[in-house]
C-alpha cells in the first residue's frame, strides 16, 4: 500500500477490553492523533464500503469548509434504523468529521466510550457529536 502512495497503519485494538463500539469511536481518535498539515477530514466506512468515485467523493467535501465542525453522511436506507437510531451519518456509507469535529471527539474520547446505548460505532459517534456540539448531520444522499 506505501508503494502506492498510500498511508496507512495497521494496528491492534487501542485497549484490548473495548468493545466493538468502543474501538469504533477510538478510531477517530487515532486518525486524530496521526494527523498531519494536510489533514482536512477524517472519515470512518464500514468493511464492505466502496466509494465508485473519489473524485466526486473530494468533490462533495470541497463544498464544506473543513475549517469548522462538520459531520456528514447519509441516511441508512431501513427506515427502522432511521426512525430507531435518528438522524445519524450511518457506517455503509461513510462517518465524514472535519478536523475540527474530529478535535471535539478526541477532546472527550473517554466520555463517548462510556455508557454507549449500542452496540453500534456509527451510533457512538453519532452520540458523541450530538452530546459535545451543537453540530448535526449534514445529509448528503
Amino acid at each position: 500500500m506505501r508503494n502506492q502512495g498510500i498511508n496507512i497503519n495497521i494496528l491492534h485494538p487501542v485497549v484490548a477490553s473495548d468493545t466493538f463500539a468502543q474501538r469504533y469511536v477510538s478510531l477517530v481518535n487515532v486518525m486524530y492523533r496521526a494527523r498531519d498539515d494536510k489533514t482536512q477530514w477524517i472519515v470512518t466506512i464500514d468493511d464492505d464500503t466502496f466509494f465508485p468515485s473519489m473524485f466526486n467523493l473530494q468533490k462533495m467535501l470541497e463544498q464544506h469548509d473543513w475549517q469548522k465542525p462538520h459531520y456528514i453522511g447519509s441516511l441508512s436506507e431501513d427506515w427502522w434504523a432511521v426512525n430507531h437510531y435518528g438522524l445519524m451519518a450511518f457506517g455503509g456509507a461513510g462517518v465524514m468529521l472535519s478536523l475540527p469535529m474530529a478535535k471535539i471527539i478526541d477532546e472527550h474520547i473517554a466520555e463517548c466510550k462510556t455508557n454507549l446505548r449500542t452496540t453500534a460505532g456509527d451510533v457512538s459517534i453519532m452520540d458523541c457529536v450530538y452530546r459535545f456540539s451543537p453540530t448535526k448531520l449534514t445529509h448528503v444522499p
